[in-house]
């Protein structure tokens, strides 16, 4: 097994329940986990075109991010979990952690939520 880590990305959208956050985009910070079966044979081989790649998944969370408006952050972190997930079977799970970092002055909000492949 091994883990694909996605750290302290900053996207601009436009997610939330209040009339501001839905018109004007605030930022989110995400962080996410994506563990896999290492196939040994690839790792040997240094094979870059059948690996899963962070920079796929990291474009994939962008374009889900800004591409789309959602009233909860369930609803935003569950459709970027679905779409991982179809990406590769050796996915087994995700964890992804949505941060609003400028709603609120003194704390920042948010939510973490893990998916198993089943």
């Amino acid at each position: 097994m091994y883990t694909l880590l996605i750290r302290d990305l900053r996207v601009q959208a436009t997610h939330g329940l209040l009339e501001l956050e839905k018109h004007s985009p605030q930022e989110f910070l995400i962080n996410s986990e994506i563990t896999c079966t290492l196939d040994e044979n690839l790792a040997r081989a240094d094979i870059f075109d059948e690996t899963l790649c962070y920079g796929k998944m990291r474009e994939l969370i962008i374009k889900i991010c800004t591409e789309n408006s959602y009233g909860t952050l369930e609803a935003l972190v569950y459709n970027i979990h679905n779409q991982l997930l179809t990406r590769s079977s050796s996915i087994s799970s995700i964890t992804t952690s949505l941060e609003k970092t400028q709603l609120l002055h003194d704390c920042r909000i948010g939510i973490r939520m893990t998916s198993v492949q089943k």
